[in-house]
């Protein structure tokens, strides 16, 4: 039975080292991966759109102050059209 106990002293405490090592490292990855998702988001690409009037839409008419949600569709498609429409009554709301 000595040996037994000699191995659990040495199995137990590698077995959670490494479970805590494995934890960490989980946990930092997670962290960078947010910080790299969150630097991606606050980067917004140049852009040129035009509006129904014609003119341009850019980067620059946004506000950096308020967020932005921008919704692209084709006018004509009916599936389009009812999904405009719902999104206009919920902010209507």
């Amino acid at each position: 039975m000595p040996i037994m106990k000699r191995i659990f002293r040495v199995i137990i405490p590698l077995l959670l080292l490494s479970l805590f090592s494995l934890i960490t490292i989980k946990i930092i990855e997670k962290v960078n991966t947010k910080k790299i998702t969150a630097e991606r988001i606050q980067k917004l690409p140049d852009f040129n759109l035009k509006t129904i009037d014609g003119s341009d839409f850019t980067k620059t008419h946004l506000s950096k102050k308020l967020p932005i949600v921008l919704i692209y569709f084709h006018s004509t498609c009916e599936y389009c059209q009812d999904e405009a429409q719902q999104i206009s009554d919920n902010f209507k709301a």
